[in-house]
């Protein structure tokens, strides 16, 4: 057995050792492992940015929103309007394109649980002043709120929505 063994590290499939070795290296060549493809080789030479614009003056507009107040309850699956002040908007907006979610605080963590995935509106310009929504279908509670993103998140105060009643007929 140990003749087999000897006659096998020598010779494999019918060929010498050293052969098979370089016929296996030139067919599959050695990867180094800290080899980086040209498109992914990043240089600071390509890959400078514009000082200019880092240096620009930025304002953010944090307009306070009007509607929903403390007193408003909506009622879930009904069409409402939330509006907010655009009376002082700054020379340089930096982001007109607004954004409303939804969001509760019941816990004494403080967590807003804001709805990210479904919000109330998007895609709105902030200098509107308004928009319409459809009340979600939630849980009815007196810790509701909305914010209102663009330029910067603005909160609403904490107001109620009430489930609709379930009618049987």
């Amino acid at each position: 057995m140990v003749a087999a063994r000897s006659s096998l590290s020598t010779i494999v499939f019918g060929f010498p050792l050293f052969f098979v070795l370089a016929l296996s290296a030139a067919m599959f060549p050695v990867v180094d492992a800290f080899y980086i493809p040209q498109e992914f080789n990043i240089d600071a030479a390509r890959n400078e940015t514009d000082r200019s614009a880092a240096l620009a003056r930025r304002d953010v507009w944090s307009p306070g929103i009007l509607s929903p107040n403390a007193n408003d309850v909506w009622q879930a699956g009904s069409v409402v309007q939330i509006r907010w002040d655009t009376s002082s908007p700054p020379a340089q907006v930096t982001n007109y394109m607004g954004r409303i979610l939804l969001g509760h605080e019941q816990d004494p963590d403080g967590n807003e649980h804001l709805d990210f995935e479904h919000p109330l509106a998007q895609g709105f310009n902030l200098s509107q002043g308004a928009v319409n929504a459809i009340v979600p279908y939630v849980v009815s509670s007196d810790d509701y709120f909305v914010v209102l993103y663009g330029d910067s998140g603005n909160r609403s105060p904490s107001f109620t929505i009430l489930q609709r009643p379930l009618i049987i007929i």
